[in-house]
């Protein structure tokens, strides 16, 4: 294996909020992640290494890579609650992940009529409409679940919320599909 490749796979063992000595949270303050993020940015920045060996500029070059990667999923809400979900290990084997019967029945609908909406542009309305609703309908039941986990950093609320995440996984899927047949 490379340097490139050891480089990725530690940094899916990283937790991104030790490196910003930040709690686990889904409600994170984006100011005080922007405040760490630019500390990080100062303190790793090239030009304070030139003088430095190339071992110290590379380690520099390596921090400074985190730093913005770290930045980039905690500063997104989906990317970060894929990040605690990876942390907690809720997301090492995705086919062992099912969804419920009441929500594939749903989706098995949508399917359906995402067939007609390849043909006609008023379905394919309908049913981005649909998924739209849905998918608001997921962030208005996730959001009371991250704040509760804030508090308590329950586990059962973990596996409600990684539901969630593979709910809305789904149907953002779906919504790639519809943004196909909009562009023929």
């Amino acid at each position: 294996m490379n340097k490139y490749n050891d480089a990725v796979m530690e940094r899916q063992r990283l937790n991104l909020f030790r490196f910003y000595d930040l709690p686990i949270q889904f409600n994170l303050d984006s100011g005080r992640l922007k405040r760490m993020f630019l500390l990080k940015s100062k303190a790793t920045h090239p030009d304070y290494f030139t003088l430095a060996s190339a071992k110290e500029q590379e380690e520099a070059m390596n921090q400074a890579s985190i730093n913005n990667e770290a930045f980039r999923v905690l500063a997104d809400v989906h990317l970060r609650t894929k990040h605690i979900l990876e942390l907690h290990g809720l997301l090492e084997d995705e086919s062992k992940n099912k969804l419920s019967p009441a929500f594939l029945m749903e989706m098995m609908e949508i399917n359906e009529q995402l067939m007609d909406a390849a043909m006609d542009s008023t379905a394919r309305q309908k049913v981005e409409n649909e998924v739209n609703r849905q998918i608001e309908a997921l962030d208005h039941t996730e959001m009371p679940l991250k704040r509760q986990f804030d508090e308590t950093a329950d586990e059962a609320l973990l596996e409600k919320i990684k539901e969630i995440y593979f709910q809305r996984k789904y149907l953002l899927r779906i919504k790639e599909k519809l943004d196909t047949f909009a562009s023929r």
